[in-house]
């Protein structure tokens, strides 16, 4: 799974006013730090691309992929998958 690249989304002041609320209003970090997408969603009307984790630490916030997000999506199976057989393979069958 690629990571997500918010600046190529979403503009830099935007990116700037949310981590700016997230340094000011505990409301908003408690709801972010609890699940980031519904947060966003919330109070911003933003659907973020992929299920976010918010982190914090020594230089600030952080969004990363939440745990389990990094499974393939169907339409990515179906790209590596292919869906034709091995040669050689085959199903026994009874």
């Amino acid at each position: 799974m690629t990571p997500v690249n918010f600046e190529e989304i979403f503009t830099p002041d935007a990116i700037q006013t949310v981590v700016e609320r997230l340094k000011s209003d505990p409301v908003f970090r408690a709801e972010a730090m609890a699940d980031l997408n519904a947060a966003v969603e919330a109070h911003y009307g933003v659907t973020l691309p992929q299920p976010m984790k918010l982190i914090q630490d020594a230089s600030g916030f952080h969004a990363i992929p939440a745990e389990g997000s990094e499974e393939l999506s169907d339409d990515e199976l179906d790209l590596v998958a292919g869906g034709a057989r091995a040669p050689g393979f085959s199903v026994k069958q009874g």
